[in-house]
């Protein structure tokens, strides 16, 4: 789905850069799709009633919510919330709506794809300036990859080298690095990664800017002991009480029996996976993109001709049966045959795949039209795969 975002050599590069962890730029590569403008901004702000850090206002490393009550300037009338805005802009602060996800769908459904396609979990926050400042955040590093995606106007960045190695947390990983890897100006439709960990610092110039920040949570092997803590939970022998403090034998014991037993685990390639793969899946807040009204049609109300087919997201492969590929939503399981498995295993690498070319595949393999009809059908029934226009 991210193809409709960016261009196929844009996205190949983004994936290439995000699966080895290295910043990347790329100019004019986002699509003539507009995730939010000045308009979508301003209607953003003056419809919804925000809330503690929802939306707020930053200068200079420093930040504060024009909505909270404490803000002395702040009276609840849309004319006085019109001319406080107004004056911090001149002033030089930027705008921050933190979560814009939740605000504006189309943001939304790009967080939605994004996350999708990297099985992580996603959201977007979007920066709005008017004139020169240094920062509001001054050089530092996230906890979490980012995308920056730059709307309207320009701004400046620039990138240093890591904190650490594997940085994860600023409680874990407390590196810096004054090493300036590259400054440059990011103008509308251009794109920056920037991985966890990775220092930069941005400022504006004499120009106004307007950019979306999504931050993308870096699956880590943290994450694992998460996933071992449900495993695990079936044993027995990991389910003994903890002796008492003050027994420090008894606790010796006990501590050197867990992590023994902990070293013993070993990993089952075909099962553990699938386990591995449903938890994360299960973890991530997506959700599938549903075309309606094609929900609960029969194949005879269906017309297939011109139609592309997406993946749902929640659908996993769970292996090949005796008559096909066994797929499940983690509550039923159902079989795609053999006859279009081909076409069906693009489907599970999340590509589109066009009727035709199911039709194509089933017919060379000895299938009827009725009987493709119905794969078709039944697969979109039960919710397997949607309409993607």
């Amino acid at each position: 789905m991210l193809q409709y975002y960016m261009n196929d050599e844009a996205l190949l590069e983004f994936k290439n850069h995000y699966k080895n962890s290295e910043w990347w730029l790329k100019k004019n590569a986002f699509n003539k799709v507009n995730l939010c403008d000045w308009n979508d901004l301003s209607n953003i702000v003056s419809t919804y009633n925000f809330k503690h850090n929802d939306l707020v206002l930053a200068k200079s490393k420093m930040q504060f919510n024009p909505f909270s009550s404490n803000n002395k300037d702040y009276e609840f009338h849309k004319i006085n919330v019109a001319n406080i805005f107004s004056n911090y802009i001149r002033q030089g602060y930027t705008l921050i709506l933190n979560s814009a996800h939740s605000w504006h769908p189309p943001i939304s459904r790009f967080c939605s794809h994004l996350a999708q396609e990297l099985n992580t979990f996603t959201q977007t926050n979007l920066y709005a300036s008017w004139a020169y400042d240094e920062g509001a955040f001054g050089t530092h590093w996230d906890e979490h990859d980012v995308l920056i995606i730059q709307l309207d106007g320009r701004k400046n960045w620039k990138i240093f080298d890591k904190a650490d190695t594997n940085p994860v947390s600023h409680k874990y990983s407390t590196g810096t690095s004054d090493v300036l890897l590259s400054e440059f100006t990011l103008e509308k439709g251009d794109i920056l990664y920037i991985p966890m960990g990775q220092l930069h610092a941005v400022s504006m110039g004499n120009d106004i800017s307007l950019h979306a920040t999504v931050g993308i949570r870096r699956l880590t092997g943290l994450d694992v002991f998460e996933w071992l803590k449900d495993e695990v939970s079936k044993l027995s022998s990991f389910r003994g009480r903890i002796p008492s403090l003050n027994d420090t034998d008894e606790l010796n014991v006990f501590m050197e029996d867990f992590l023994s037993n902990i070293s013993s685990l070993k990993w089952n390639t075909s099962k553990d996976i699938i386990s591995f793969e449903q938890y994360i899946k299960s973890k991530i807040d997506t959700r599938p993109y549903i075309g309606f009204p094609h929900i609960g049609f029969k194949s005879n109300n269906k017309e297939f001709f011109n139609k592309n087919f997406k993946i749902n997201a929640f659908i996993t492969y769970l292996g090949e049966h005796k008559v096909g590929l066994k797929v499940s939503d983690g509550t039923k399981k159902w079989v795609v045959p053999f006859g279009v498995s081909t076409s069906f295993i693009k489907l599970l690498s999340g590509s589109v795949v066009t009727y035709d070319s199911i039709l194509y595949e089933g017919q060379s393999n000895g299938l009827d039209v009725p009987t493709i009809e119905k794969i078709c059908s039944d697969m979109l029934d039960q919710g397997v795969v949607t309409f993607y226009n």
